[in-house]
């Protein structure tokens, strides 16, 4: 009978026909799986023990691939499908320079067997991992930076615009506005501009114009030597409000006039409700008749003479006169009444000044003293320079 051994036993002539034949596979890694496409046909068992009967494997030299085999995280083809990591949880993973824990997405880098190394973490965004406090969803602060990784710097602050005011007027200059989150950036910014003429303090909007060559009031509309209100006078000729033309130098401002109690400079001359001196006459010799004699025991004695109350008051070339309870202070010091002892007579302020004796007129008290509008006319025309004629 026909036996395997490559003869014709049976002189038929055919060679080990009849015999069960087998194909065997080279297995080079011993994984059970051989590589080969032509087989070696055999009909008496494999060649050798490295021959299997199955083929198939991908990579012949690595007994962790195979068909069928479980594909692992290893970067290669494991159950010889043609792709590599399939099915593996994959993770893309970016360095964070900065400990923000947002990572740089530019150094991207997926895997399916975690971190690639140090430094790497799961989260991008962040548009500067160099700085900590620049990263997705942080609260922006005023630092000029993207705080927040929305490409804007500082937004969502509330910004002002700051102007340098150099003359301290309280009006800046534009050319020198700077809009920012963070405050003044210096002690002589403010909030203001629109100065005009930030080297001189008389110059700023608003400011009333005045008779100097310049523009006081920022309008440059504004002619200095116009008569504005129509009262004959401009700027430069005396009037002091030309939007007013009741507020002139041609103004009378007196008690015939009724307008020494209305807060207005209507004769232009500086004073505010200020007496004629012809009314401070009426006042102190109607209200105070110990000094209307030849005498006084100090010296202040006027002898019904109007003349003589302004020369003891005053002095004759108007320089003030030493008071008898105060020698420190005159009873009238032109120009200022805080410094004008009469006026502390008055007032009944003479004792805290400094000075003795009773309250003018003597000894008053109540409704017996000057009225609240007398004290304030007196007190004016001593403010307004104290002259004895208008």
């Amino acid at each position: 009978p026909e036996v395997c051994d490559g003869a014709d036993n049976d002189c038929d002539p055919l060679i080990d026909e009849g015999l069960p034949f087998e194909n065997w596979y080279l297995d080079g890694d011993g994984d059970g799986v051989g590589s080969e496409t032509t087989p070696s046909h055999t009909c008496d068992g494999p060649p050798s023990p490295s021959y299997v009967t199955t083929t198939g494997d991908c990579v012949d030299s690595d007994p962790n691939n195979f068909p069928g085999n479980t594909e692992v995280c290893d970067a290669q083809d494991n159950d010889c499908d043609g792709f590599t990591d399939e099915e593996q949880p994959f993770l893309n993973w970016f360095i964070d320079s900065d400990g923000d824990t947002f990572g740089n997405p530019a150094t991207i880098q997926t895997t399916c067997d975690g971190s690639p190394g140090s430094g790497y973490i799961n989260a991008d965004g962040d548009c500067d991992d160099a700085d900590p406090n620049n990263f997705p969803n942080n609260t922006e602060v005023c630092d000029g930076a993207d705080n927040d990784c929305n490409d804007l710097d500082d937004d969502g602050l509330t910004f002002q615009t700051w102007y340098e005011d150099v003359d301290g007027d309280s009006f800046g200059d534009d050319a020198t506005a700077q809009s920012l989150c963070s405050g003044a950036p210096g002690s002589t910014f403010i909030l203001v501009g629109n100065d005009c003429d930030d080297g001189d303090s008389n110059n700023f909007p608003g400011n009333t114009e005045v008779c100097d060559g310049q523009d006081n009031d920022c309008d440059i509309n504004t002619p200095e030597n116009q008569d504005q209100d129509s009262d004959s006078f401009d700027i430069c000729t005396g009037d002091c409000d030309d939007s007013n033309a009741a507020l002139n130098p041609a103004i009378a401002e007196n008690s015939s006039a009724g307008n020494t109690s209305d807060g207005l400079d209507n004769d232009c001359d500086g004073a505010i409700d200020e007496f004629s001196f012809d009314e401070v006459w009426t006042i102190i010799s109607g209200n105070c008749s110990c000094h209307a004699g030849s005498s006084h025991s100090t010296g202040f004695a006027f002898g019904g003479s109007q003349s003589t109350l302004y020369s003891v008051w005053v002095g004759s070339a108007g320089t003030g006169v030493a008071s008898f309870e105060l020698p420190s202070m005159n009873r009238i010091e032109p120009g200022d009444s805080s410094l004008s002892y009469v006026m502390h007579k008055l007032d009944g302020t003479h004792i805290a000044a400094g000075g003795s004796g009773a309250r003018m007129p003597f000894g008053c008290s109540g409704s017996g003293c000057l009225s609240q509008a007398q004290l304030d006319g007196v007190r004016a025309w001593i403010d307004s320079g104290a002259p004895q004629t208008e």
